[in-house]
């Protein structure tokens, strides 16, 4: 693989905190050169007019004006022996903890093309998937991030593909019917389900214009898996409170919301999951609880709590949420004494009471774990969405590497997805 890295001369001097994020880049490949002996680095200074900036151009890198109004370009082309070509726009600063991802996974996809596992993806109620000419996902920026390290395929209501391992389901109201037993029998089967469940989905009810929340009730399939997510409660926690933008008598001031929580590592359960994650920040959650029946539906399993607020919880009834009301009247809030569990792991041999496929009245499908499956369900969906989540709004349409993380929710995502799949997903490359 050929990397053309294309630095405009004055980059660093026209924005200040470059220099230091170049040498970085540079050193990154540089070292990845060393340790392969199959990487070759050319960098070129793009001036105005020159070959190198019509190149740039050419390749699609993200143009940066300069105080003069000259075009400026930090961006790179890889490009393998057989001309297959993958280009990185623009290596942003706020980027720099994503960066060595970007480029060992640029190398990897352009030397040996999609040789990547597929996962699953379902979201009925946002417009996350399909553009409407294809089959392609659209660039939300969580996508587009675990489309570095995965082939992203839609599943519907039918038996889910034996070559997704993993499925992820955001943000459901009901899991029922054919949906549901093709979710059971990949869990019996030794599959992975994650569920992004979310009671009072903020983006959702933006997107669609509504005022009340959704009526959410998947509890019927999560009591399969001894699991059991509350209906009503959303979590809350004052002394993590997130900070809100409102006007309120024609003072536009930032207030505490105590529903959007910042979690620090201490909430999260790392035990090997997580690499880097030390700052989580969830948006009106939901309450998780396992069930008293746990050893009499899984056989030689493990719950495993991801998320939990140790103290000084509260509660609010999701048809009383108003961001005005909270974030000036704490009164609403109900106290929660206990510990509040926000995301949950679920892994062994399940029993489901046995059912016959309401597609094929005459067929037996498993009523038992072939193989050791998991289900993680995590009571937030709106954390992974591009406002919570990246320096960006919910426009479906920008390059993975055009925009900054805010904070780790995406890394948890990828982190998650990787560990219940058995694999570091950087580790082959």
């Amino acid at each position: 693989v050929h990397i053309r890295l294309y630095i405009s001369e004055n980059f660093a001097n026209n924005y200040p905190g470059y220099a230091e994020h170049i040498e970085y880049v540079l050193g990154i490949m540089e070292k990845l050169g060393s340790l392969s002996g199959k990487i070759s680095l050319e960098v070129l200074n793009p001036t105005p007019y020159s070959i190198a900036a019509q190149e740039a151009e050419n390749y699609g890198l993200e143009p940066i004006l300069d105080n003069n109004g000259n075009v400026l370009y930090f961006g790179a082309v890889l490009i393998s022996s057989d001309e297959k070509t993958k280009v990185i726009p623009l290596f942003l600063k706020e980027r720099q903890n994503e960066v060595e991802s970007d480029i060992v996974l640029a190398v990897h996809e352009v030397s040996e093309g999609d040789k990547k596992p597929v996962l699953g993806i379902a979201a009925p109620n946002l417009p996350l998937l399909r553009k409407t000419y294809d089959d392609d996902f659209a660039n939300s920026a969580f996508l587009s991030e675990l489309e570095k390290y995965y082939v992203l395929k839609d599943v519907g209501a039918e038996r889910i593909p034996a070559e997704i391992k993993t499925v992820l389901l955001i943000g459901p109201h009901k899991i029922s019917g054919t949906f549901r037993v093709a979710l059971e029998q990949h869990i019996l089967r030794g599959g992975n389900v994650i569920i992004l469940a979310d009671i009072y989905p903020e983006a959702e009810m933006e997107y669609a214009s509504l005022i009340n929340p959704p009526k959410v009730d998947i509890n019927p399939f999560l009591s399969n898996f001894s699991l059991k997510m509350d209906e009503d409660m959303v979590a809350a926690n004052q002394q993590r409170a997130g900070k809100v933008f409102m006007p309120e008598a024609g003072i536009s001031a930032f207030y505490n919301y105590p529903l959007w929580i910042d979690l620090q590592n201490n909430d999260i359960i790392q035990d090997k999951i997580f690499r880097n994650v030390e700052n989580l920040q969830m948006r009106s959650s939901g309450l998780i609880f396992q069930l008293p029946d746990f050893a009499e539906k899984v056989e030689d399993g493990e719950f495993v709590p991801l998320i939990v607020l140790q103290e000084r919880n509260s509660t609010v009834s999701s048809e009383m949420m108003s961001r005005d009301n909270l974030a000036l009247n704490k009164s609403l809030l109900k106290d929660f004494s206990d510990s509040a569990l926000l995301g949950a792991m679920v892994r062994g041999n399940f029993q489901i009471k046995r059912r016959t496929d309401p597609q094929s009245e005459n067929e037996i499908i498993l009523s038992s774990s072939l193989e050791k499956g998991t289900i993680v369900l995590i009571a937030d969906s709106d954390f992974v969405l591009n406002e919570a989540a990246t320096d960006k709004d919910n426009s479906l349409d920008f390059s993975p590497y055009l925009f900054a993380p805010k904070n780790d929710n995406l890394q948890f995502l990828i982190d998650l997805i990787a560990y219940v799949e058995s694999v570091d997903v950087g580790q082959n490359i």
